[in-house]
């Protein structure tokens, strides 16, 4: 089982980097470690998340890493990071 970055996620990855360099480069570094480490953590149990039925037919889960939502996608048995976000972010 492989993680895979969709361009939507790695779009939103860059985002939320940008906005945590505001606070310090640390800051922002190990914020985009905890994304990347636990998204790759989901190899180890991947139907961990909640279901999120507005994606159906598509098998689309949701996790939180800290203050952030993922969502991400059991395919092919491998995993599909397709959103995430700041729960503070509006949507």
């Amino acid at each position: 089982m492989e993680v895979y970055w969709t361009l939507k996620a790695q779009d939103d990855l860059e985002r939320i980097y940008r906005f945590a360099l505001q606070y310090s480069r640390q800051h922002a570094d190990d914020v985009l470690d905890r994304l990347i480490t636990g998204c790759a953590g989901l190899t180890a149990h991947p139907a961990i998340g909640v279901q999120q039925t507005r994606y159906e037919p598509r098998e689309v889960r949701k996790v939180l890493f800290d203050d952030y939502e993922v969502h991400y996608e059991l395919r092919d048995n491998d995993i599909y990071i397709v959103d995430l976000w700041h729960t503070k972010e509006e949507r």
